[in-house]
């Protein structure tokens, strides 16, 4: 019996989205750029205000709420990634 199966650019996408959702590597990765990039906002945040600079301080502050936002849609940054690559 011969089975024959051609795999495409999908295929290897849904194989790497795999595997990066079961390493600990990439997870470890992942949570600590979720962690370490909003206390950076944080702080420079809290050194505008200390400063005066509100504008500055408002600029950063949406900064973080973006980057809050893109964090949580990250599964499509390794899909875009993933494709590039191939």
């Amino acid at each position: 019996m011969l089975i024959s199966y051609q795999l495409d650019e999908n295929d290897f996408l849904q194989y790497q989205l795999y595997t990066a959702s079961k390493s600990e590597r990439i997870k470890k990765k992942r949570l600590k750029s979720k962690i370490v990039i909003p206390i950076i906002y944080g702080l420079i945040i809290a050194f505008d205000l200390y400063k005066g600079n509100t504008n500055s301080a408002i600029v950063f502050l949406v900064m973080g709420i973006l980057w809050f936002f893109f964090t949580l849609f990250g599964k499509k940054d390794i899909t875009l990634d993933t494709i590039k690559a191939l």
